[in-house]
């Protein structure tokens, strides 16, 4: 790292989700350790207070800003004010809907960092009644940490529902008592077995698994019913296959689906529904910008729509 660059860690998520505490931890964890001065900037006063004693021992240095004051010349006049050399801001998720990665922030300032909170207790209720916002601060971020959590909450599906909004994004479950809490999906087929028949329901759970273990399927042959969708930097030969997906509301409708490769490929018609069994191999394709799976396909037959074309996860 440059001494020049402003490290920006961002800490995001509801009131009282566990912000604060989460940002306690980890710097008395010695994460923050090669940073001589942190500026923690607060966009609201969260259930826990930071002791001066622990500001003191870790130069930390405290400014608690109202919305209008996000920008980049009064952030400028802070970085002036107390030479940090690292920013962790934890937001405000009720502000307007802006991404910080989108805001201008001062020059150099470089967001090393975005990490969602979230109480999972109440994370239902956010989802059902929020639905908007509680998409908004799951999208485009690196972690999750769902905290206070328990063996009887539906945490597969808050699982799911982070993927879908950030495919990379790394999720932690923390039991109530603070301990990490091991979470393996249960699959809705045999991940063993040679041939996997997907139902039309079950399209998005094997879709975020096989992003997420792409080697316990590389080889597999697999049977799923998807709509058409062409490919705007392929070649011939290739379309993709997939389903629309509502992760919290119906503003975050997405259509998931895999790259095909098929010999017939242009007689295959955007938007029909077809049903696909295929060879599911992985390399790099420019549509995932990655490596990802590349379904070669044996059979395809036109089908009608499923009863449900859009799922939910």
């Amino acid at each position: 790292m440059k001494r020049f660059e402003m490290p920006v860690f961002v800490i995001n998520g509801f009131l009282e989700s566990g912000k604060t505490s989460f940002i306690k931890n980890v710097i008395m964890q010695d994460q923050f350790s090669d940073f001589k001065r942190i500026l923690l900037i607060q966009c609201e006063e969260g259930e826990i207070l930071l002791e001066q004693s622990f500001l003191d021992e870790y130069s930390i240095f405290v400014e608690t800003i109202e919305e209008e004051q996000l920008r980049p010349d009064y952030l400028k006049l802070l970085q002036k004010k107390h030479n940090p050399w690292a920013v962790i801001i934890e937001y405000n998720a009720m502000w307007k809907a802006i991404r910080l990665d989108e805001t201008k922030l001062p020059d150099r300032w470089e967001i090393y960092q975005t990490i969602t909170t979230a109480d999972a207790s109440t994370f239902e209720v956010y989802r059902n009644n929020m639905k908007s916002i509680a998409a908004e601060i799951l999208k485009n971020v690196d972690m999750v940490l769902f905290n206070r959590c328990r063996e009887d909450m539906n945490l597969s599906s808050y699982r799911r529902s982070a993927k879908a909004l950030s495919s990379g994004v790394q999720v932690i479950f923390e039991h109530e008592n603070g301990s990490i809490m091991p979470l393996a999906e249960q699959l809705p087929y045999d991940i063993q077995a040679d041939f996997i028949q997907v139902e039309d329901d079950d399209f998005g759970i094997w879709y975020l698994d096989m992003m997420e273990r792409p080697e316990s399927y590389t080889g597999k042959t697999v049977s799923f019913t998807g709509r058409v969708a062409r490919l705007k930097r392929s070649k011939d030969g290739f379309f993709a296959a997939g389903r629309m997906v509502m992760t919290c509301c119906a503003d975050d409708l997405q259509f998931l689906g895999f790259v095909c490769q098929y010999e017939d490929a242009e007689f295959v018609n955007e938007g029909e529904w077809i049903h696909v069994k295929a060879k599911i191999t992985f390399t790099y394709r420019p549509e995932y910008r990655r490596e990802g799976p590349l379904l070669v396909v044996d059979e395809i037959k036109a089908v009608k729509a499923p009863l449900n074309e859009c799922i939910s996860l």
